[in-house]
């Protein structure tokens, strides 16, 4: 048995996805005395907003926006979509402006760039439409890159620490 999941609903899902990222990199930003880690979170909080503007491009282009099929095993994808209620929670987001240690604005930014990754990997493995996948490949490559950023922050984090 196959499943749909519109197309439309997912790009405003990664939309969505790319606005709670900036709007947390902000708040944790402005919340941060070191001024490393402070750098970095502007930076994401800067690069989420050209994924943001890259999605809303696709979305806005796109003439015949075909819906995405996939077996009953993946309906992992289906699972990301209708929880999209819970990705524009604003209670969430609240919590995410109380943020004020380095360690705990880094373990938050690490589960964002996260989930945006397995998202982007469901979608580059079924959505079959070229100008998305190609969207979608390119912003999976730079989520990496920007959980890289995070994890070597919290490790270089985790190596001053040990150094009393």
């Amino acid at each position: 048995m196959s499943n749909v999941v519109s197309s439309t609903n997912v790009l405003e899902t990664l939309i969505q996805l790319e606005q709670n990222g900036y709007k947390f990199y902000e708040e944790a930003a402005n919340a941060m005395e070191d001024g490393v880690t402070k750098n970095l979170l502007l930076k994401l909080a800067e690069d989420e907003k050209v994924h943001e503007k890259t999605y809303r491009e696709l979305l806005e282009r796109q003439d015949d926006i075909s819906d995405i099929t996939f077996d009953e095993d993946e309906s992992y994808l289906n699972l990301i979509v209708n929880l999209n209620a819970m990705v524009t929670d604003e209670g969430k987001l609240e919590k995410t402006k109380k943020v004020k240690s380095k360690r705990e604005a880094l373990l938050i930014a690490e589960k964002l760039e996260k989930d945006t990754i397995i998202f982007l990997n469901e979608l580059v493995e079924l959505d079959k439409d070229i100008k998305r996948n190609k969207a979608y490949k390119a912003a999976l490559k730079e989520e990496k890159n920007h959980l890289r950023q995070i994890l070597r922050r919290m490790m270089d984090e985790n190596i001053g620490s040990l150094m009393l």
